[in-house]
């Protein structure tokens, strides 16, 4: 399998279109893919500081 994090061009579209062996994932689906199924991902938190913390006094 190899995976091209890109954008595709329409030819390339066109040379697979049709091939049940070729399907063409971008980056933004991979990403989606990988989250969705939880594949090789530690899910984490993350927090904003509240503009509070950067007030000049």
């Amino acid at each position: 399998m190899k995976i091209i994090v890109a954008r595709y061009n329409y030819l390339l579209r066109k040379a697979v279109t049709g091939s049940k062996s070729v399907t063409l994932i971008d980056g933004r689906r991979i990403t989606d893919l990988v989250e969705k199924y939880k594949i090789h991902i530690t899910p984490i938190s993350s927090f904003t500081l509240d503009d509070y913390y950067f007030e000049k006094k």
